[in-house]
């Protein structure tokens, strides 16, 4: 299904990868860009040509930095994991791999480097023996695809991460890079619940928070799926929006694109909108690109048909300040196969 988008120059574009149905020799994951405005695909890499690596999948982040795609990739059945590069701008199957010593889940340009070759990478790591119950730690790192070095900018404290939910859709990087947003909740046994909002400076490490989650007027299992931070970092605004999730015993999801401030040590959480029919991404990260945010559904079967195959595949796009829906588009008519 599709693994992420990310914008390149033209925010009308989406650059995004078209996973497989099926892990095996001989098969590949093709990279594709789609104009959202004439409805058209561009596929990266010429007809014949292997593409990504299908051992793997690459459902977590991805950006688009200069000429080159960058999607994150992982096999938890080969205890692999680490970062692709694609030339967008080289049919003949121009792609690289470079390993992590951890699990990433999120990417971002590097906004200190103007060569494009370096990025922000924040992954899990098993955690020491001291760190008491949290069995992984939060790092951020900054990476490089041409020379395959990993600098470590700086960890989120272990004491302020309660748990982790197995949803990429917590970390969030400013526009512009210069800050990271990670939204942990409280507790995960078996739902998710409450939370806490810590901020990491991209270039010095230092970080902010936590900021508690105020869901106590909602009770329930209220969490934070997915936060849009200020286009820059240290803008000083204290209100923010995010998606908030309550879940049920049932395992069935509400979201609401909720308006929250910062206040003190808390986040004042007010609920907005109810967007359950289109925002449940399965923790997939969500993009966004010149104020416009593109939130990916899971594939959907088609009763109709005997093959088991996966037909619809919804993606779309909407506001990030107010949450109102743009357009939707169905991928199963924009990416081939």
């Amino acid at each position: 299904f599709l693994a992420a988008l990310a914008s390149p120059a033209a925010a009308s574009k989406l650059v995004f990868t078209n996973n497989s149905q099926l892990i095996g020799p001989g098969l590949s994951a093709a990279v594709g860009i789609f104009d959202t405005s004439t409805k058209s695909v561009e596929m990266v890499f010429a007809d014949g040509v292997t593409g990504l690596n299908n051992r793997y999948s690459y459902v977590s982040g991805a950006a688009v930095c200069g000429e080159f795609y960058y999607a994150l990739y992982a096999s938890p059945a080969m205890g692999a994991a680490g970062v692709a590069r694609v030339a967008l701008n080289d049919k003949k199957g121009n792609i690289s791999y470079t390993a992590t010593d951890g699990v990433p889940h999120a990417l971002a340009c590097d906004p200190t480097d103007a060569t494009h070759q370096s990025l922000l990478v924040m992954m899990s790591q098993k955690a020491a023996p001291t760190a008491g119950d949290n069995l992984l730690t939060f790092v951020l790192y900054r990476a490089n695809t041409f020379t395959s070095s990993m600098t470590k900018v700086a960890a989120f404290p272990s004491a302020a991460v309660a748990a982790y939910d197995g949803f990429d859709s917590i970390f969030s990087f400013t526009e512009d890079g210069g800050e990271l947003w990670a939204n942990f909740p409280d507790s995960y046994n078996p739902l998710p619940k409450g939370g806490d909002l810590l901020i990491m400076n991209t270039k010095t490490g230092a970080v902010r928070g936590p900021f508690n989650y105020d869901y106590g007027l909602f009770g329930g299992n209220d969490y934070t799926y997915w936060t849009h931070p200020p286009a820059a970092a240290g803008g000083g605004a204290s209100s923010f929006v995010g998606v908030t999730g309550s879940e049920a015993e049932s395992g069935a999801n509400s979201f609401y694109f909720s308006q929250l401030a910062i206040s003190g040590k808390s986040v004042t959480v007010t609920r907005g909108a109810d967007v359950s029919d289109w925002f449940w991404t399965i923790g997939v990260p969500v993009k966004v690109c010149d104020g416009v945010g593109f939130a990916v559904r899971p594939a959907q079967h088609n009763p109709d048909d005997d093959d088991g195959s996966y037909k619809t595949q919804q993606f779309t796009a909407f506001d990030a300040a107010t949450g109102e829906v743009k357009a939707q588009f169905n991928l199963d008519a924009i990416a081939p196969n």
